[in-house]
């Protein structure tokens, strides 16, 4: 039995009711949930599928506190990337991993990508990092991957993206290695709507004076 195949198996059992669930469970700590995420989420495309803290809080029945601790402590060692506005998730190395056994393989992703969040951490960070993987494998996996994905033109975004090579680039990679934390919203909005009362409160006061 290939890694692959075991992965997916476990992953069943994971997503099983009954006599499993019954079982008691670990305390949260960020081992667990790293392998958690290696073997819950297994989509057509290794380690890409969207969650975040609350969703995965939920699934293990942790405290979401202890479930955004531990999930940042995996940020911090870069074993996941994560995009905070649409919660889109990425195992770096998933692919390396559990390489897809054909272009035909790599072709069929097409659907699964496109219903992806669409964001420039899909379409730019995580695209580069999976195509490098796939051509250091076979040039051939990376060329069906351009064919699933299309090839995405730059756009200027919130984010600071445009449309300018060179060192822009440069500084891109070097964003790419500060991994984001979990805003405070992704628990509770209430106390950031009260600190932003609290801004435009202070901000009349100023003007009064």
């Amino acid at each position: 039995m290939s890694e692959g195949r075991g992965l997916t198996l476990y992953a069943r059992i994971l997503r099983g009711e009954g006599k499993y669930r019954a079982l008691s469970g670990p305390k949260p700590n960020a081992r667990h949930l790293w392998l958690y995420l290696q073997m819950r989420h297994r989509g057509r495309i290794p380690g890409l599928f969207v969650a975040g803290p609350m969703a995965l809080a939920d699934e293990l029945r942790w405290p979401i506190p202890d479930t955004r601790r531990c999930f940042q402590e995996i940020l911090d060692q870069g074993l996941v990337q994560w995009d905070p506005a649409t919660r889109l998730c990425w195992l770096p190395n998933s692919v390396r991993d559990d390489p897809p056994t054909s272009p035909k393989a790599v072709r069929e992703w097409a659907q699964e990508w496109i219903e992806l969040p669409e964001c420039d951490f899909r379409d730019y960070e995580v695209r580069r990092g999976i195509r490098r993987q796939l051509n250091d494998i076979s040039p051939a996996l990376a060329e069906a991957f351009d064919k699933a994905t299309g090839n995405p033109s730059r756009k200027g975004s919130g984010n600071g993206l445009g449309n300018g090579s060179g060192k822009q680039d440069q500084d891109q990679d070097q964003d790419q290695k500060q991994e984001p934390e979990i805003p405070p919203s992704d628990v509770d909005p209430a106390p950031a709507t009260r600190r932003a009362r609290a801004r435009d409160g202070e901000a009349g006061g100023g003007g009064k004076r």
